[in-house]
């Protein structure tokens, strides 16, 4: 055999090796209509999935519930082994064998995908969903906010006191941590109303984006015929940027 060709058999076989212990591993997935919950998952990522399937897909997994979770959550903390992550770029150097594993970025998406389908029954994966949104970590989250899924729609939808966290949040070391925050207190509208005060110190932000997220949000909140809304106007017209 040629070295290329020995080079394409053994990458061949520890591919079909690495395929066997993820599919032993694991979790058992929930079944709907004979269809496992990563294939209806795929059904709402997938950007050639028109509304009628994106519409089974949210149907199954809202079918499926909490029974979900423990695979949408194990996914959440997916990652790639050194291994895998050598396969893959080999892979990707040849045309004889097509191989193209599923990345812990594409898994991700995926169970933020599901979650946010799952609404309210998907409470128990909150507090991890929060870390991921409070780690500023935004690089693979950016592909799920076309489609209105991420974690900010799953603390909006399953977290009573959304007010409070994203409130909190405003204080945050990360700059994309505290403008996204604000931007969702823009959304959650009359029940951030709390949070008027936190918004209005953060028109002092040292980030610009920040600044004009707790403005926009502000505009919502306030009675524009008020002296609080006149002087949130003065502070926004001060702005230096």
């Amino acid at each position: 055999l040629k070295p290329s060709r020995k080079v394409m058999i053994t990458l061949a076989a520890v591919a079909a090796l690495v395929t066997l212990i993820i599919v032993v591993t694991r979790p058992r997935e929930p079944v709907y209509e004979g269809k496992r919950l990563s294939e209806w998952l795929e059904g709402i990522s997938s950007t050639t999935s028109g509304n009628r399937e994106r519409h089974y897909a949210e149907t199954a997994i809202k079918a499926m519930g909490t029974d979900a979770l423990p695979v949408l959550m194990k996914m959440l903390d997916a990652g790639d082994s050194k291994l895998k992550l050598w396969l893959a770029g080999l892979a990707s150097k040849q045309n004889l064998i097509k191989w193209k594993p599923t990345t812990a970025f594409e898994r991700r998406v995926l169970a933020l995908d599901g979650l946010s389908v799952l609404g309210k029954s998907a409470g128990a994966a909150l507090p991890r969903v929060k870390e991921l949104f409070v780690s500023g970590d935004y690089t693979w989250v950016d592909s799920t906010f076309t489609r209105n899924t991420g974690p900010t729609v799953i603390i909006r939808n399953c977290d009573p006191d959304a007010v409070s966290f994203f409130t909190s949040c405003l204080t945050n070391q990360n700059p994309t941590v505290r403008f996204v925050s604000a931007a969702q207190l823009g959304f959650l509208g009359e029940k951030a109303k709390p949070a008027v005060n936190q918004l209005i110190i953060a028109l002092r932000d040292r980030d610009e984006g920040v600044r004009s997220a707790a403005f926009l949000a502000l505009h919502g909140l306030i009675d524009n015929k008020s002296d609080q809304y006149l002087e949130v106007l003065i502070m926004n017209m001060n702005d230096p940027d």
